[in-house]
C-alpha cells in the first residue's frame, strides 16, 4: 500500500533495518509518482542516512546507502534552496562520510538561511573540531548555546 510522505516520516525514527528498506521502497514509490517532491527526497534521504548508520557497523555497504543519502538531499536543495534543514543534514552526511570540508560548507548553508539555528552551529563545531580549528569550533559552540539560551 502507498503511503504519503508524511506518514512515513513520521514512522523513521523508530525504525530497524527492513523497516527502512520498506520506507525507501515507498518513498521511490512516491517518487515515481512524482519525480519533483522534496519531501518524499528528504523523507528517503533520512531513510538511508539512519540505514547507513546500521548498516556500517556491519558491513563496508554503509558508505554506498550514505552516498544515496547525500543525492537526495542534494535533489531537495535543487529543487528547495531555502530549506535550512536539507543543508543541514547533507552536512551531518558528509560529516559521517569524513568529507569535513563540505559538512561545514553545508552547515554554513544551514546557518546562512536559518541563523538561529543552534543545531547547525553545533554540528559545525564538531566538523570545526574534528579538522583540528578550535577557535572556530568554540565559536561555533558559545553562539550555539546563546542560542538555546535564548528564547525564540
Amino acid at each position: 500500500m502507498l503511503r504519503t510522505a508524511v506518514t512515513i516520516n513520521a514512522d523513521i525514527a523508530h525504525q530497524n533495518r527492513h523497516d527502512l528498506d520498506e520506507a525507501i521502497a515507498c518513498f521511490t514509490d512516491l517518487l515515481q509518482l512524482n519525480p519533483k517532491d522534496a519531501e518524499a527526497y528528504k523523507g528517503r534521504g533520512i531513510a538511508y542516512m539512519k540505514k547507513g548508520r546500521y548498516v556500517r557497523q556491519w558491513d563496508y555497504l554503509g558508505r554506498g546507502v550514505l552516498d544515496r543519502a547525500i543525492a537526495d538531499f542534494t535533489q531537495v536543495i535543487r529543487l528547495c534552496p531555502g530549506d535550512s534543514n536539507a543543508y543541514f543534514l547533507r552536512g551531518t552526511v558528509h560529516r559521517a562520510n569524513g568529507n569535513l570540508d563540505k559538512a561545514i560548507a553545508d552547515f554554513t548553508a544551514a546557518i546562512r538561511i536559518n541563523p538561529r539555528d543552534a543545531k547547525s552551529y553545533s554540528r559545525r563545531s564538531i566538523a570545526y573540531r574534528q579538522k583540528g580549528q578550535a577557535d572556530h569550533a568554540k565559536a561555533d559552540d558559545v553562539r550555539a548555546m546563546q542560542l538555546t539560551a535564548t528564547p525564540g
